[in-house]
């Protein structure tokens, strides 16, 4: 059981989709506990199993046995992960786009704590204005998963 947490922890946990710590909140333990359930040193009680399996849409019957899918069948709104290697891609290339907008941001940023009056601050932002949402919807649009 203990690669199977692991494995859902590096799913949900990696970059641009929470921490490990945002994980052990989420589903209520402590750090030490993930650490032994990590390790092996221990197993998650039935009510953990159940926490970790409603939080990230996880097959109760994968997390127990390792049998059948991870992710147990979609609803609304749950959490995907990505399962092929074009679903890996995808995410990168998601990633790669929300880093530039992010960089984007940092200069308009930048250039906003540099202006000097009202007027340049206005233009400033009408610049880096058209660039940003087209980044921005190509980071929300993008599709994550292949349906």
């Amino acid at each position: 059981m203990n690669k199977r947490i692991t494995k859902i922890i590096n799913a949900f946990c990696g970059k641009g989709y929470g921490s490990r710590e945002s994980f052990r909140a989420k589903i209520d333990a402590k750090k030490s506990q993930i650490s032994q359930w990590e390790s092996g040193i221990s197993k998650p009680s039935s009510e953990f199993r159940k926490r970790i399996c409603t939080a990230y849409n996880i097959s109760r019957d994968w997390l127990d046995t390792g049998q059948g899918q991870m992710q147990a069948s979609a609803a609304p709104g749950a959490p995907q992960v990505a399962n092929s290697g074009q679903d890996i891609e995808r995410l990168k290339e998601r990633a790669y786009h929300a880093e530039g907008a992010l960089e984007e941001l940092r200069r308009v940023h930048g250039a906003l704590f540099r202006a000097t009056n009202p007027q340049e601050s206005w233009q400033i932002l009408e610049n880096y204005g058209k660039k940003i949402p087209i980044q921005i919807s190509i980071i929300i649009h993008f599709p994550l998963i292949n349906k």
